[in-house]
């Protein structure tokens, strides 16, 4: 009898996985895992946020965008991850302490450096369009690297 329940607890959790699975090797094949600043050798500000991804213990995926020790730390949730194009990967990711902040993303990476090429709410609000910050003072997003 437990065989048949296992089975069955297994087949349903089997697409869940591989989704799960799917996304961390979309971040990997991206070169995405790590920290990323405008200037690495300079710590976390308001003009040098400093982004990790990074794989949790329980095998989820997160952001941690750091801005300086005047600012709390943003956590995201990296719901699901995608290669669209060779030098473009999508994110869904949720804010953890407000589950209502969803953004899908796109990056843009380019010669080992990555920035963020577009930003929407899921209602179609944008934030980034093709690289230019669109509600704030219309200028390009920030390229970043990889930090040591």
């Amino acid at each position: 009898m437990r065989t048949p329940i296992l089975c069955a607890a297994l087949v349903l959790l089997f697409p869940v996985l591989a989704h799960a699975q799917s996304a961390s090797a979309a971040l990997q094949d991206f070169g995405l895992l790590g920290t990323w600043a405008g200037e690495c050798s300079q710590g976390p500000g308001p003009t040098n946020n400093h982004a990790t991804y990074l794989v949790t213990s329980s095998g989820g995926l997160q952001l941690k965008y750091q801005s300086g020790a005047d600012y709390e730390d943003s956590v995201y949730d990296i719901l699901d991850a995608k290669r669209i194009a060779p030098d473009k990967l999508s994110l869904r990711q949720v804010l953890m302490s407000n589950d209502r902040v969803t953004l899908d993303i796109v990056l843009l990476k380019e010669n080992d450096k990555i920035r963020i090429w577009s930003s929407l709410f899921p209602d179609g609000t944008a934030l980034v369009e093709d690289g230019v910050m669109t509600s704030m003072t219309g200028r390009e997003t920030r390229w970043m690297t990889r930090c040591p």
